[in-house]
């Protein structure tokens, strides 16, 4: 397991820059971390190994892909899971979604608390309630200045650490 956590490293890092370069995670990055990893999953463990990393990296993309239909992640973040996927197996994976949501959720707080956002997406919120409740108002619409986005690799590497480490 050491060399395909090392390996999962290399392309963690080499994603968290590119992505913090260019917000972007090239797709020569992507296939090679998927090819990568079917390959040396069956090399260290036998060709038995191959269904559970192809399940790895097809769970994991889907999973990302819902991610990505709703705006929430680019897809170079969708392909990279399917990386991970593929190299360290569908539970770690799953694990590195769960936790990348979260430290994103976090780091998104912290941007808008920066900001000074959130005052006003919370005044909004509970006005769309109120008008939910009163009027049966179905309208969510928050006013967007400007786009707060971040590389979502910022909240993705620290989280395959923690899956990694715990």
């Amino acid at each position: 397991m050491v060399w395909i956590y090392s390996v999962l490293s290399l392309f963690v890092v080499v994603a968290l820059i590119t992505d913090m370069w260019k917000m972007i995670i090239p797709n020569v990055l992507t296939v090679s971390m998927v090819i990568v990893g079917l390959i040396l999953n069956v090399m260290l463990f036998g060709l038995e190994q191959l269904i559970p990393s192809l399940i790895g990296a097809l769970v994991s993309f889907v999973v990302m892909f819902v991610l990505y239909m709703i705006g929430a992640v680019a897809a170079g973040d969708v392909k990279f899971f399917a990386g991970v996927g593929a190299l360290v197996g569908m539970q770690f994976s799953l694990y590195s979604i769960l936790y990348s949501v979260i430290y994103a959720g976090i780091i998104g707080i912290f941007i808008l608390l920066f900001k000074n956002k959130v005052k006003r997406y919370v005044h909004q919120f509970f006005n769309h309630m109120i008008q939910l409740v009163t009027l049966k108002k179905v309208a969510f619409h928050f006013d967007h200045e400007e786009t707060t986005s971040f590389p979502f690799m910022v909240a993705v590497a620290p989280a395959i650490y923690t899956v990694m480490f715990l």
